[in-house]
């Protein structure tokens, strides 16, 4: 059924590549099936393909997940031309639920549903990146799968009783559009951008009554030049070793997450291709000065790449600052500006590593690749929580006490 919904305006091409994809979704990772939808198969007339389906359900803890090849990864009503027994057999509209849906991410704000792409899905990112302007959203019918007459949401707004929560989420609209706005703003560098958007949340934080208020500051200050020398203004020390340690922790947790995967399920070898490897040569039984040297390589050919094609990082954290509904995804605004820093410096320093990697061969297929990559194993989670990543780099801002906006400020600097 066809619903208005808000989306980037890259939703709207989306289509699903099916067997002719490189990453088929349908392998190296948990599909669920709900209770009600294994009903549904347990109810369907006896035959060989119902015994088929039901040989490939598995128990789990809260339901059901098909069974996948211990060899190929592969979803067990996968046939050999890539293709689903059910939607083949069956319909598109007897999958489960979350074959249907993936990639989208479907939220209920207030009264209007909001629709993104996981950027575990490579065509998702490939979209995300195919236009060079700014990344717009537009208002669009759109059609969702309803269940029993509803929409199935992964996040939903609604009002809070407590003071600051009642402000927030009355100025819903005013505060993401205008976050986003600030990230757009071109005539400053994305790390001055960024900047506005940490003070602006903290001092939302301490005034949510006075919301709009604020924002008209913030716009007049912005169009006057009254953060063009904030970097000047603020006192920054030994800013290339504090990044450099960070960017190293990073790393370090995402090829300690790689191989934990690659140990537990050697199909992933195949999905990773090179970048196990690459991870590898950048930081694995280096030493400090190797890689020290590795990292300054890698940002000095990602400062170059990026120059001519920042399209790619701002579009990239304005998507994200829309799909994770900041600054409401968590407690406070700062907590959500705290754990956005920290999934930039997650990105920054994973393709950082690709950077080094092919260095001034670098092409935008590696860069989609490595992030698709990230989202699909990393952040998305293998078997893990979402966001596990996030919390751990915060974790190590937090035993450096680089929680503090000046300490933040420093890691993003360019």
């Amino acid at each position: 059924m066809e619903f208005k919904v808000l989306c980037p305006e890259y939703v709207k091409e989306f289509n699903c590549l099916g067997n002719s994809c490189k990453y088929n979704c349908c392998r190296e990772w948990r599909i669920d099936v709900s209770n009600k939808e294994y009903e549904y198969y347990n109810a369907l007339p006896s035959g060989e393909f119902k015994e088929r389906i039901m040989e490939n359900l598995v128990k789990t803890k809260t339901g059901y997940c098909w069974k996948c090849s211990e060899t190929t990864g592969a979803c067990g009503l996968l046939n050999k031309d890539n293709l689903c027994e059910i939607y083949i057999n069956l319909s598109p509209e007897e999958m489960p639920y979350i074959c249907r849906a993936y990639p989208r991410r479907i939220s209920l704000i207030k009264d209007d549903i909001e629709v993104a792409l996981d950027l575990s899905c490579i065509e998702a990112v490939k979209l995300l990146f195919s236009h060079k302007e700014d990344l717009n959203f537009i208002l669009t019918d759109f059609d969702l799968i309803e269940i029993e007459g509803k929409i199935k949401c992964e996040h939903i707004m609604e009002n809070k009783e407590n003071n600051q929560d009642f402000y927030l989420y009355n100025h819903y609209e005013d505060l993401n559009s205008f976050c986003v706005k600030v990230l757009k703003y071109k005539k400053l560098p994305l790390d001055v951008r960024f900047m506005i958007l940490g003070l602006f949340i903290q001092q939302i934080d301490s005034q949510p009554e006075s919301i709009d208020l604020i924002i008209k500051e913030y716009e007049k200050e912005i169009l006057n030049g009254g953060f063009d020398n904030i970097k000047n203004e603020c006192s920054f020390k030994d800013v290339f070793v504090k990044q450099l340690k960070l960017s190293v922790n990073i790393v370090i947790i995402i090829l300690q997450r790689y191989k934990a995967i690659v140990n537990n399920n050697f199909k992933i070898k195949k999905l990773l291709g090179d970048y196990l490897e690459q991870l590898r040569n950048f930081i694995d039984d280096y030493s400090a000065k190797t890689v020290e040297s590795n990292f300054k390589i890698a940002l000095e050919k990602y400062n170059q790449y990026m120059t001519t094609n920042n399209y790619i990082i701002e579009n990239y954290i304005v998507n994200e600052i829309f799909t994770r509904k900041f600054p409401f995804d968590l407690k406070s605004g700062y907590n959500s500006y705290i754990n956005l820093i920290a999934h930039y410096l997650i990105v920054k320093s994973s393709l950082l590593v690709s950077f080094y990697h092919y260095k001034d061969d670098i092409k935008l297929d590696n860069i989609i690749d490595n992030i698709m990559l990230l989202h699909r194993l990393i952040i998305r989670g293998y078997g893990t929580e979402n966001s596990i990543i996030e919390k751990q780099a915060i974790n190590y801002l937090e035993k450096n006490n680089s929680l503090d906006l000046i300490s933040l400020f420093e890691l993003i600097i360019e």
